[in-house]
């Protein structure tokens, strides 16, 4: 996990082990998209190394993607796979597997009855060993590439519910992630967004910079932390970040030159 991030959320005084639902979204215009994959990947390795068992749903990415980064944080996932810690399940796999491959066949699939599909597949995933009563972290990884194969929102907010109900963890944290850019879905992605941050109380929004790409710093990153004693949402923080290959340095913003 990235120790600074790790101080900046204050976890020894707010364990995240608390917090029932995370968001996670990153926002860039035209092609090209916000990074926010060192959060989901802190959050993986810091909930695998405090024992909770952690099942990653990927919507668009390979397990040797996330295995690479883990690899720098200190985190073996083939290994903790092993010790049936760890589950993957690349959705878009499953999904083709059931339908014999055809893209035609997963169209249809899709189409039909697509929350019991997803979810019956990937809570067969879930099933724990008879002997665990170790909590579990659900990550949801990409929910917007299900807009792609024709999803709709209304299904994957259904389906978020549904895997968050039925999950047969002793505990639940999930965490859902989204890219948000100009595509034909933007409108759908900006709805799911706007629910799922509703739901949420922890919600992390990453952002390029408005005055382009610098070296220095890799853009944006605002927090926003739910109060439960009010309705709405609590305390937000914004700050500037640079991804360096094992950390991560967060920093006040206007605290760099190369960002005026």
């Amino acid at each position: 996990m990235f120790e600074s991030l790790h101080k900046l959320l204050r976890v020894d005084s707010e364990p995240l082990e608390n917090v029932e639902f995370m968001h996670i979204s990153g926002e860039a215009s035209g092609a090209g998209l916000a990074n926010y994959s060192f959060l989901l990947h802190h959050f993986l390795s810091y909930f695998i190394k405090n024992s909770f068992r952690v099942c990653l749903v990927s919507c668009s990415q390979s397990l040797t993607q996330y295995k690479l980064i883990e690899s720098k944080l200190g985190v073996n996932l083939e290994r903790v796979a092993n010790e049936s810690q760890f589950t993957f399940v690349s959705l878009l796999t499953l999904l083709m597997e059931d339908s014999n491959t055809s893209k035609e066949k997963v169209d249809s699939y899709i189409t039909h009855d697509p929350v019991s599909s997803i979810v019956s597949a990937v809570k067969d995933k879930l099933s724990p060993p008879t002997t665990s009563r170790q909590p579990c972290l659900l990550i949801l990884d990409d929910l917007t590439a299900l807009h792609d194969i024709g999803v709709t929102t209304s299904d994957i907010l259904h389906m978020v519910c549904e895997l968050k109900s039925g999950c047969t963890c002793v505990s639940t944290i999930v965490t859902t992630s989204l890219r948000l850019s100009e595509s034909t879905h933007s409108e759908e992605a900006v709805s799911l967004d706007k629910q799922l941050s509703h739901w949420s109380e922890l919600l992390f929004h990453v952002d390029e910079l408005s005055t382009g790409l610098s070296k220095d710093v890799h853009g944006q990153l605002r927090i926003h932390r739910l109060n439960s004693l009010t309705s709405g949402k609590g305390d937000a923080e914004t700050y500037h970040y640079k991804v360096t290959d094992r950390d991560v340095k967060l920093f006040a913003v206007g605290a760099s030159p190369a960002v005026l």
